[in-house]
């Protein structure tokens, strides 16, 4: 018998095994364990929780991996974005997926699902072999909505396709902070798209980011794009305070992938999971950020949130939930 553990807000991303095939064999207990926050700001409390009975059209995921980003941290440290109401129970024991909505892959032993930002909950799912070391994908599986709606749908960069051989199209592109899990995913899809890629790193992460293909590693500001008589900054934060790039150069920020989980959006939403990711997984096209494994269970969520709090560069940072 295999359970689950899943935030059940924001994109706090897991790793998993599909629980079982067929329901009428299966009675799971009555209640598991869950990290909850009595209050915004409060530390995790882990408390018992009644267990959800799946219907005949859903089953169980077992999460393996808790793999958090730095909104999870701000949102439980400082209440940004603001949630709804509390107690609130953000990793659980259990969680409970429409079959319909993964129905790819909801007899497959293993798979990956994530929740999308926000409080609705719309499952994706990449298969991965049998004997994948799953602390690779619990590090990039949470960004590839983000990559794909930023660079593809609201830059309007071409997409890589596996099923032709890569050619270089002349442009560059540049990419700050290339230790970064989302920077570490962009340079890879950029280089696989045909781009010549610019990044950053500290010399001590030099010969990390030089194994993604990219020729080039800087130290890049606004200014250059001032330089060059300005341009579009995208970001993936908002200014913090007054805006000190230059006049000539436009920061975009937008909340990038929750336009994937627009319903207009859905084939989009599709690729970027099964056209896109599946296949890179498949192909072994994508290098994945070491991860640094926090100990304590689903009690070790508040020391990872501190972690997050004082920054991590070229890590990704998780919980196993079953320690």
């Amino acid at each position: 018998m295999v359970l689950t553990r899943k935030l059940l807000t924001s994109n706090c991303i897991t790793t998993s095994r599909a629980l079982y095939r067929r329901f009428s064999s299966f009675t799971p207990a009555v209640s598991h364990l869950a990290a909850t926050q009595e209050a915004s700001k409060a530390p995790f409390v882990i408390k018992a929780v009644p267990t959800p009975a799946p219907a005949e059209d859903e089953i169980l995921i077992r999460n393996e991996l808790i793999g958090l980003i730095p909104v999870d941290m701000k949102m439980a440290k400082y209440g940004t974005p603001p949630i709804a109401s509390y107690q609130r129970s953000w990793a659980t024991a259990l969680a409970v997926y429409c079959r319909e909505q993964i129905n790819r892959y909801w007899q497959q032993s293993r798979s990956i699902p994530a929740v999308c930002v926000g409080e609705s909950q719309i499952p994706y799912a990449a298969k991965v072999s049998g004997d994948a070391d799953l602390h690779g994908p619990v590090g990039t599986i949470g960004n590839i909505t983000t990559i794909v709606a930023m660079l593809s749908q609201y830059m309007g960069l071409q997409r890589p396709d596996f099923s032709r051989l890569s050619s270089k199209n002349g442009q560059k592109i540049l990419v700050y902070g290339g230790t970064s899990s989302v920077g570490f995913l962009a340079t890879q899809y950029l280089v696989q798209a045909g781009y010549d890629v610019v990044t950053t790193t500290s010399p001590k992460n030099w010969s990390l980011v030089s194994i993604l293909g990219q020729p080039e590693t800087t130290n890049i500001t606004g200014v250059v794009l001032h330089a060059q008589d300005g341009g579009k900054l995208y970001t993936l934060l908002p200014p913090m305070g007054p805006e000190t790039i230059p006049e000539t150069v436009e920061r975009v920020f937008q909340p990038y992938a929750t336009a994937l989980m627009e319903e207009k959006n859905a084939d989009s939403r599709n690729w970027a999971v099964l056209g896109y990711y599946q296949q890179a997984l498949e192909r072994g096209k994508l290098a994945h950020l070491p991860t640094t494994k926090v100990p304590g269970g689903l009690a070790a969520l508040n020391d990872a949130c501190d972690i997050l709090e004082r920054g991590v560069s070229a890590a990704k940072v998780v919980v196993d939930p079953w320690e």
